[in-house]
């Protein structure tokens, strides 16, 4: 669960309360004052983490205002996540609730109510909230049945209804999720055994705001494009050299595909935030696919992936094998520039989860966009060559880029808050560098996820 706000989140809520808007250079203010970044970059930072995004817009008096968006757009939508289950006595039901606003948690609690008895009452939390759409692990589950006449009651009709379960299993094709702890356990967050009913909501409701991410992702974004979602059927695999099976086994990490055709050339490569999420969803009908997956589809026979710490470790890998294989389905084979990666140039060290146990990712960037990576363990046994690494980028440095630094600054520049990023230019000296690197290695370097490989 994030436990603080984000810097798009403090930038939404203060244009909640300014109708008339805010100029870059008034947030820039308002926002990084405790950064000691100049106020042009900081200027550039807030037009950086701000441009593309779908809820602001840019007015032609300068001004950023909150742009009204479809009510019916999953994140923007209020959720009531329940979990229910009997007292111990059975003579009544325990209801853990948490509300979901915005992507974030607004309120959560407990209630009790009596088996039989008359004028059950409902939260008081309740009155004041929008109608919401109701979340559950699974509508079968024992106490849910009086927990939805409450619900019922509070709002005087029937309330939209998910199951977390059926949402996953669509998400995770070929997985059965027949208990909360499987499914919590698939999207990177907790599940207590045997917690309080509002514990459980609070979890639930984490594992729903994953559930939504990757639902985005995959432009799963209004009710009506999930309930279609949650639907599909999976195709024939008799066609394929491989078992659903093998995509059950897939890992939850972010990495790399490569879609194989019968004669095992590379005919597609691709990345992914999560490889158990994205690589089931282009066997699934052809009516649901993009024209782009269904020649995917068509044209494979096998698939292989590469799991990784981390997402721009995917996207770095994915141009290198693309240009080792020039896959035949692969529009963009080469990096396009854009104008607003300029915005966010400068000098970075960025310490990231590595697929190895016990090791961090260190890729280091300068302003000409030159890219070092260097694997590093907790105790720095690559010291040497990431010393070195550190002197050449940012206190030795030749003005010559590269297409992969490129793609780090695209990634920096969709990015925010901007976390495990350290700022090369304040370093007085390369030991000094070295040494802030080889703390922030410590910190993550026992949280990367296991290396495993489905073939």
């Amino acid at each position: 669960m994030r436990s603080s706000m984000s810097l798009a989140d403090k930038i939404r809520a203060y244009l909640e309360e300014r109708p008339e808007g805010a100029t870059s250079a008034e947030l820039a203010r308002r926002f990084l004052a405790a950064t000691h970044l100049s106020e042009r970059l900081a200027e550039e930072l807030i037009q950086a983490a701000l441009q593309g995004a779908e809820w602001v817009e840019l007015g032609t008096d300068g001004q950023w205002r909150l742009v009204q968006l479809a009510p019916d757009l999953l994140g923007d939508r209020t959720f009531l996540c329940l979990s229910a289950r009997q007292t111990v006595d059975a003579t009544g039901l325990e209801l853990g609730w948490t509300v979901l606003q915005n992507g974030k948690v607004s309120g959560t609690g407990l209630c009790f109510s009596r088996c039989g008895a008359p004028g059950a009452l409902y939260p008081a939390e309740w009155r004041d909230l929008p109608q919401p759409d109701v979340v559950v692990f699974r509508r079968r589950s024992r106490g849910l049945g009086p927990a939805l006449q409450l619900v019922r009651k509070a709002w005087g009709r029937e309330l939209a209804l998910w199951e977390a379960s059926a949402v996953a299993r669509a998400l995770f094709p070929f997985r059965r999720f027949s208990r909360p702890e499987s499914l919590a356990a698939q999207v990177g967050e907790d599940w207590l055994a045997d917690a309080d009913p509002r514990t459980e909501s609070l979890a639930l409701s984490a594992i729903w705001l994953r559930l939504v991410e990757l639902l985005e992702e995959l432009e799963v974004r209004t009710s009506a494009a999930l309930e279609s979602f949650t639907r599909l059927v999976p195709p024939d695999f008799r066609r394929f050299a491989f078992r659903p099976e093998k995509l059950r086994r897939l890992p939850s990490s972010p990495g790399v595909y490569l879609m194989k055709d019968a004669d095992g050339q590379v005919a597609y490569v691709g990345k992914a935030k999560n490889l158990a999420a994205r690589v089931p969803n282009y066997f699934r009908p052809l009516q649901l696919l993009s024209e782009r997956d269904r020649n995917i589809l068509d044209a494979i026979s096998d698939f292989e992936v590469i799991p990784l710490g981390s997402e721009l470790e995917a996207l770095l890998v994915e141009y290198r094998l693309i240009q080792l294989h020039r896959p035949r389905l692969n529009r963009q084979t080469d990096v396009q520039l854009r104008d607003h990666w300029r915005r966010v140039r400068g000098d970075y060290a960025i310490v990231l989860p590595s697929v190895q146990p016990g090791h961090a990712e260190v890729l280091l960037l300068n302003r000409y966009g030159r890219l070092c990576q260097v694997r590093c363990g907790a105790d720095l046994s690559e010291g040497d060559r990431l010393a070195q690494a550190v002197r050449s980028l940012f206190f030795e440095p030749e003005p010559v880029g590269d297409k992969e630094g490129e793609i780090a600054f695209s990634w920096l520049a969709s990015r925010e808050p901007w976390e495990n990023v350290l700022w090369a230019s304040r370093w007085s000296s390369w030991e000094e560098g070295v040494r802030e690197i080889a703390a922030r290695v410590r910190e993550i370097a026992g949280s990367a996820p296991p290396s495993s490989r489905a073939r």
